[in-house]
Order: structure tokens, then C-alpha cells, then sequence
């Protein structure tokens, strides 16, 4: 019997030793993050899963491998799509974040921002009425970009 006991010790140890990678912490890279967000992902796109878009959106915000323009796509076909007031100021905080700010976008992209933000204030969302009244008391009344209404 004790022969049999020290043989499945032996065993369980040699085994353990054998893969010991197992027993170290696992690092989560860019493709365990994005398989891990596939579910969600999916569920943005099919079925407009606002829950979902909110943990894409704030993982890649979280993030240290994944940068926040990963999740303009989803900002984008939440807002455009599904009209989802929340992702219309997350386009806008993406694409002025991805540049570092509004004044350094050309002004094509300036506007495609402000219309995302202005859209967002329509339906009422406090993110994008906050931003948009900071930019008229910034800028004041010497702004065309800020006034125009396409």
C-alpha cells in the first residue's frame, strides 16, 4: 500500500513539474482581450446590446493594450444605427482624444465630431450638452465650425 501511495505522489509531482508554466499567473495580452470581447462584440452588432457596448467601451478605456479608437466602430453603429445617446459623445470623446484635442482635427473631421456631439445633445445627453456649452463659452462667438449647423 505505501508503495502504491508513493507511486501517485511521485506521479502528481513529476507531473506538476513537468508543465510548471500552469502555476504562474497568466498575462493577459491583446488577443485574450479581444476573444474575450468577442461575445460582446457580437451582441453590439446584432442585437445593439447597450450592457455589451458599455464593457467594450470601457475596457478599452481601461485598458493598457487596447487603446479607446478600438471602440469607435461600436460608437459608431450605436449612434448611427441603434441612435444610442451615450455613444454619440463617445464618438465624439474618441475622436477628439484619438487627436488630441479639437483644434488639431482638419476641418472635415471637426465637423463630423460637433455633429456627433450636437446630435447627442438632441437626444438629451448630459456628456454631450456639458461639452457642447463648454466649446461655445471657449470659443465664443468667433467660431464658423461651432455655428454651422451641417
Amino acid at each position: 500500500m505505501k508503495k502504491m501511495m508513493f507511486l501517485c505522489i511521485f506521479c502528481f509531482l513529476a507531473g506538476l513539474f513537468y508543465d510548471i508554466d500552469n502555476l504562474k499567473p497568466r498575462e493577459f495580452g491583446l488577443d485574450y482581450l479581444d476573444a474575450f470581447m468577442y461575445i460582446d462584440k457580437k451582441k453590439v452588432v446584432e442585437r445593439a446590446d447597450t450592457a455589451a457596448y458599455r464593457r467594450i467601451v470601457e475596457a478599452t478605456k481601461d485598458s493598457a493594450w487596447l487603446s479607446p479608437e478600438n471602440s469607435l466602430y461600436y460608437s459608431l453603429l450605436m449612434s448611427a444605427q441603434y441612435n444610442y445617446p451615450p455613444a454619440y459623445y463617445d464618438v465624439y470623446h474618441t475622436l477628439t482624444t484619438f487627436m488630441n484635442g479639437i483644434d488639431t482635427l482638419d476641418v472635415e473631421s471637426k465637423k463630423f465630431a460637433l455633429a456627433f456631439l450636437r446630435r447627442g445633445a438632441k437626444l438629451h445627453e448630459p456628456r454631450c450638452i456639458r461639452t457642447l456649452k463648454q466649446l461655445e463659452d471657449s470659443v465664443g462667438n468667433n467660431s464658423k465650425i461651432l455655428k454651422s449647423k451641417k
